[in-house]
């Protein structure tokens, strides 16, 4: 498998719905959270919701594609790990931000199951590490 990858431009998506963090400070109304919105023999899409604090701080995130190995979870071959990618400001409740890998499965009839390990800055010294559920490609 490759770890070729492109960009899938979600960052700061739907900032004019987003509500000032100010009330999230509180309670931390909305969650941060990952998961996988593609899968395919072609292509992984990740995306990631981080909670903001109502802080001036941006937001950042890093996405690792890994495959389940019969050691255990190993990083995809290529370029599995994302620079920091910019999710918006800490100002808002949340932001999301999102990445597309394009895969090259072997066409083995060979079936590999796939996530994407996430590491989230949140602002004020926050952070948090998540992995998105599994999916299945081949086969």
């Amino acid at each position: 498998m490759a770890g070729k990858r492109s960009v899938l431009a979600l960052g700061a998506v739907l900032g004019a719905m987003a509500i000032p963090a100010q009330a999230a400070v509180d309670d931390e109304l909305t969650p941060t959270w990952v998961k996988v919105n593609i899968c395919n023999g072609t292509q992984l899409g990740v995306r990631a919701q981080l909670a903001g604090d109502g802080s001036s701080d941006r937001m950042k995130v890093r996405f690792t594609a890994e495959w389940l190995s019969p050691g255990g979870w190993k990083p995809l071959s290529g370029h599995p790990t994302t620079r920091w990618l910019d999710a918006g400001s800490a100002e808002f409740t949340w932001s999301q931000a999102g990445w597309t890998y394009d895969l090259m499965v072997p066409d083995t009839g060979k079936a590999y199951q796939l996530r994407a390990a996430v590491e989230m800055k949140l602002g004020s010294g926050r952070t948090a590490s998540q992995t998105t559920g599994v999916c299945t490609v081949g086969g």
